[in-house]
């Protein structure tokens, strides 16, 4: 989910759990970007003679340290997922920082508060997001103006 589209849909689900601090978020391990699986290449407009226009590709280093790798899991049928505790809008944090000024969202794929009056879930094969709770918070959910979509895909 784009990172508005996301703030839009925690700003509604806050209003629905007692304590939008206290929620689980568990993001799919398969992201290259967690434990460095991938490399980056880099490349520019210099001229072709200039040894400084193409760089070889390079191992990318682990976006997540060890302990975080290493931590808690949830585990479905062909999915493993990191698994972290803390506020709702921590979900807007989840990614890679690439540079200083370059950062890669990445939504949760399960998102949930500890009184379990809702969850979001984002599968990485599909091109949508459910949320289960209460009509009137789907009524809200429809409600919200779009955030970083084109009207009409909300």
């Amino acid at each position: 989910m784009p990172p508005a589209v996301l703030a839009g849909v925690l700003e509604v689900l806050a209003g629905f759990t007692a304590d939008p601090g206290d929620c689980y978020h568990a993001v799919w391990d398969g992201w290259g970007w967690q434990d460095g699986d991938g490399a980056t290449a880099t490349g520019s407009a210099f001229h072709h003679s200039d040894p400084r226009r193409f760089r070889p590709p390079r191992p990318a280093p682990p976006a997540l340290p060890p302990e975080v790798l290493a931590g808690p899991r949830l585990s479905h049928p062909n999915r493993d997922y990191l698994l972290f505790h803390g506020p709702l809008r921590a979900a807007l944090g989840i990614g890679r920082q690439v540079t200083a000024d370059w950062r890669l969202p990445q939504s949760p794929s399960l998102l949930w508060p500890s009184d379990r009056s809702w969850v979001l879930a984002t599968e990485i094969d599909f091109d949508s997001t459910l949320v289960g709770g209460t009509a009137q918070l789907a009524e809200e959910l429809l409600q919200a103006p779009p955030r970083g979509l084109a009207s009409g895909h909300r």
